[in-house]
């Protein structure tokens, strides 16, 4: 057997690494298979890893393989300096799944940038600011105005991907990439923004159902308003302490059932006139309700209870049982699952795949260096291409290309 070479890495960096990605040295030595002892010997400097064990590192940290032989870490900012704050995570103690889902929508904000620059395209700023001393109602409507979708339109929508699909395309047009992060626990984040300008980033939890999504998207929106009118700060930056978040939050909730569910229009659903004044609902009721406008029974209660048609003391009982019963709901049997290019789609969006394709048809960029922006082999560029296209007809076309 030929004699294995070890890398000659930096140890230190090999901590760095492991630490930036959110991994206890247990945790990170199980994942490489290794023992704990062996993990610590090659941070310390004692031993050193194989050429292949090192490259299972940077792959499982989430880092380029060179990065290893640096002679000092390379200058990083804090995840939390950017990021909203989220209600379950404390800053610099991210799970390794939400550290990669943080780098990763900032690394395709700064490709989309770069792209945006190239192709000399204005970025439009996103028009509506919100703060807190607003009433909820106004500041809801004013939201769905600026997002330009229409009663008929959203009551004429086939299912809830269809839904989901027209919320963020129509948050997209206004500037903000909007991106589906997987692997996140959803007890952790369902939704986050990062607010830079110009092009500001936000993320959803790809667990959530489709029928949740556009109330998590409208969500992280407002957190957006608020923070570009100064009210809120990013996490690292903002010393409120965790009681004062809790009215924050439900200001966000309130202003996104409001925009999803206008007040008028809810009330004048013949659910509400003939269910009378009791604040017990039924799930029939809250079942049909929510399809009519294509959210989920979650978002729907939400506007029930901001509303004063149900209590507190209900919603918080419903919701509690809600939750456990889609925790316990059976798990659907694995029949091949959605195509490549559809989850790349899913994850990207259309604004950010369409940019990426046109700079490479243009030139602007190679077919590999649009493989990487993509996470896609080139190969699939035209289906890509198909895909963005039955999706949106009417829009710009793209820019032809031999791929």
């Amino acid at each position: 057997m030929a004699k294995q070479v070890p890398a000659l890495v930096n140890p230190a960096l090999l901590r760095w690494a492991r630490e930036e990605s959110g991994y206890d040295m247990d945790r990170a030595a199980e994942r490489l298979h290794v023992p704990a002892v062996r993990l610590h010997a090659w941070e310390s400097g004692e031993d050193r890893p194989t050429l292949r064990q090192a490259e299972k590192m940077a792959a499982l940290y989430h880092r380029s393989l060179p990065v290893f032989y640096l002679p000092e870490p390379p200058p990083t900012v804090p995840l939390a300096k950017e990021f909203r704050h989220l209600p379950n995570v404390t800053p610099g103690e991210e799970s390794p799944e939400l550290r990669v889902a943080l780098r990763e929508l900032r690394r395709r904000r700064n490709i989309a940038l770069e792209l945006f620059e190239e192709n000399e395209d204005e970025l439009p700023a996103f028009p509506v600011k919100a703060h807190l001393r607003e009433a909820t109602e106004s500041v809801g409507m004013r939201l769905r105005t600026a997002l330009n979708i229409s009663l008929e339109t959203q009551q004429g929508w086939q299912d809830d991907y269809e839904a989901w699909r027209a919320w963020r395309d129509a948050v997209e047009e206004h500037g903000v990439l909007v991106f589906q992060v997987p692997k996140v626990p959803l007890d952790e984040m369902r939704g986050v923004v990062l607010a830079r300008d110009p092009l500001p980033v936000i993320g959803v939890n790809s667990r959530e159902h489709p029928a949740s999504r556009p109330f998590t998207l409208l969500h992280e929106v407002v957190h957006l308003m608020l923070l570009r009118s100064g009210d809120e700060r990013p996490a690292a930056d903002d010393q409120r302490p965790t009681a004062a978040w809790q009215p924050i939050e439900r200001f966000a909730d309130a202003i996104a059932a409001a925009t999803l569910m206008p007040r008028a229009v809810l009330l004048a659903e013949d659910i509400l006139r003939e269910h009378g004044s009791s604040p017990q609902w039924t799930d029939a009721e809250i079942r049909q309700l929510a399809r009519r406008f294509r959210v989920s029974p979650l978002a729907l209660m939400t506007r029930l209870v901001n509303l004063e048609k149900t209590t507190w003391a209900f919603y918080n009982e419903w919701r509690a049982a809600w939750e456990r019963a889609w925790a316990a709901r059976p798990k659907r049997a694995q029949t091949g699952g959605p195509s490549r290019v559809d989850t790349i789609l899913s994850r990207v969006g259309g604004t950010y795949a369409a940019l990426v394709l046109d700079s490479v048809a243009r030139n602007l960029i190679t077919p590999l260096m649009a493989s990487d922006a993509l996470d896609l082999k080139a190969r699939f560029f035209d289906k890509l291409k198909e895909a963005l296209i039955s999706r949106q007809p009417n829009a710009a076309p793209l820019a032809e290309a031999a791929w």
